[in-house]
């Protein structure tokens, strides 16, 4: 059986403000967080959905989230979907833009609902320097051939030439702001690979459920620990403002 974990980081302390191990039917959504107003999410393609836009609008919690090539439709403010390559075609290499638009809830057939309820969304993009496009041609193809498909989409080769991310911030942050901000998601990938490699996250050695569980949630409680104590160590013995900070901000 394959087992997901659903982790979440505070990006500024690295360090976990929301963990859940399930089984892999259960998808990778943001409702598998726990989201409150004030909170701003960071999370890659896989989270770029509508669901999870309109979980944060419910929540409160704004967010900024990448897109992918068959991403959820956008509308401007006359009704029309907005087509983002066609509107980003003129955009030079390493330039960027943004594009302000809506998203109409959808009904449980996933539908747009007849109502005329419109949340609005900030589309920002990046095109890529010329090597990095090239790089991302390359990788797509290498991908799809080891997937066994002979073929790609021009769409989706053009739609990986930009970083084009969907968020809830306001104009006052600029477009570059956003997209800085974004690649601080990073982070988070190289976390995973510590949780690999360090604790040995990656194989798990049982085959029962129970044990399965126990062995991961064993691993989860070390990874625990070790942020924990990390948080929680001083540069110098003389901080005492740090230690006075800690104090406060104790976690249990």
């Amino acid at each position: 059986m394959l087992y997901r974990l659903h982790y979440g980081v505070d990006i500024l302390g690295m360090s976990s403000v929301s963990h859940k191990i399930t089984t892999q039917d259960a998808g990778e959504t943001l409702l598998n967080f726990e989201l409150n107003q004030g909170d701003l999410v960071i999370a890659d393609r896989a989270y770029g959905t509508l669901n999870g836009v309109m979980y944060c609008a419910q929540t409160g919690a704004d967010y900024i989230l990448r897109l992918r090539t068959n991403h959820f439709a956008i509308y401007d403010e006359n009704g029309d979907k907005i087509n983002i390559l066609s509107s980003i075609k003129n955009l030079d290499y390493e330039e960027s833009m943004d594009i302000q638009g809506f998203v109409k809830p959808t009904g449980s057939s996933g539908n747009d609902n007849n109502s005329d309820e419109q949340i609005p969304i900030r589309i920002c993009i990046r095109r890529k320097s010329a090597p990095d496009c090239e790089k991302s041609k390359k990788k797509l193809l290498c991908r799809k051939y080891n997937k066994g498909h002979k073929t790609l989409s021009q769409k989706t080769i053009k739609f990986n030439e930009y970083i084009i991310v969907a968020t809830s911030l306001p104009s006052t942050v600029t477009t570059d702001g956003v997209l800085e901000t974004y690649r601080l998601r990073w982070q988070i990938e190289i976390l995973f690979k510590r949780l690999k490699s360090i604790l040995d996250f990656g194989e798990l050695p049982k085959k029962k459920e129970e044990s399965s569980l126990a062995w991961l949630n064993g691993k989860l409680m070390v990874a625990l620990l070790i942020e924990h104590f990390l948080g929680t160590s001083l540069f110098s013995p003389e901080d005492t403002y740090a230690q006075k900070h800690l104090e406060r901000n104790q976690v249990y």
